[in-house]
Order: structure tokens, then C-alpha cells, then sequence
């Protein structure tokens, strides 16, 4: 390891550690978060919930990389 010096950046690369972050965008001046889930069918699921409690409503999710 090298030596550090208080305040140095560490560069590292997290391999396959995801998760899903869900917005609602129907007003485009605001996304609403509605949660986070850790895998594609969780997220599906929090998806259809939020679309049967507010239909018409329009949502996004982005795959997100924890560092």
C-alpha cells in the first residue's frame, strides 16, 4: 500500500455492489422519490404499487453504483 497523506483521495472501483433509485416525474418541475430497492424485480414491484395508488402517473429508475 502506498503512503498516505492526511486528505489524499483513495480511488477504488466497487464491483456489482447496485441499487435502483424510483422517481416519480409526472410534474416536470419536481421528482418525487419514492424508494430504492436493491434488485430489477423489487423495483418492479415498488413500480406497480406507486402506479396502482396514482395512476397516470409517470416513472423513472435509475441503476445506481454504491462507492
Amino acid at each position: 500500500m502506498k503512503n498516505l497523506k492526511n486528505g489524499s483521495v483513495i480511488n477504488y472501483i466497487d464491483v456489482g455492489e447496485k441499487f435502483y433509485l424510483i422517481y416519480d416525474v409526472t410534474d416536470l418541475y419536481h421528482n418525487i422519490e419514492i424508494g430504492f430497492a436493491y434488485d430489477l424485480n423489487e423495483a418492479k414491484q415498488i413500480c406497480r404499487q406507486h402506479c396502482k395508488e396514482f395512476p397516470g402517473s409517470k416513472i423513472q429508475v435509475y441503476e445506481m453504483i454504491k462507492e
